[in-house]
């Protein structure tokens, strides 16, 4: 970010590491000012993406058509994020009666 920088803050695996992890980044907690899962900031660990089944509030505009027709247009969303299923945005919550 323009003048900033943090030396050591990332390091990419090369053909000397763990089967696997080649060409992966991986970064030092501390050397980062603030982690964030899409608009929400992270203050632990990031969660593992083998068993999670989590709601996260997004930035990501959504719009949904059927044959042309708009159902849906919002400009954020919250995404369901759950192990091995493709990545989900609810409907809007309808009250009973």
């Amino acid at each position: 970010m323009g003048s900033l920088t943090r030396p050591g803050a990332a390091r990419e695996w090369g053909e000397d590491a763990l089967s696997g992890i080649v060409g992966h980044v991986s970064f030092r907690w501390e050397a980062i000012d603030a982690w964030f899962e899409e608009d929400e900031q992270a203050f632990i660990q990031p969660r593992s993406p083998y068993t999670r089944a989590d709601e996260l509030r997004s930035g990501r505009a959504v719009r949904v058509e059927l044959d042309g027709a708009v159902l849906a247009d919002a400009p954020s969303s919250v995404m369901v994020l759950e192990t091995e299923l493709p990545t989900r945005y609810p409907g809007p919550t309808r009250s009973a009666g």
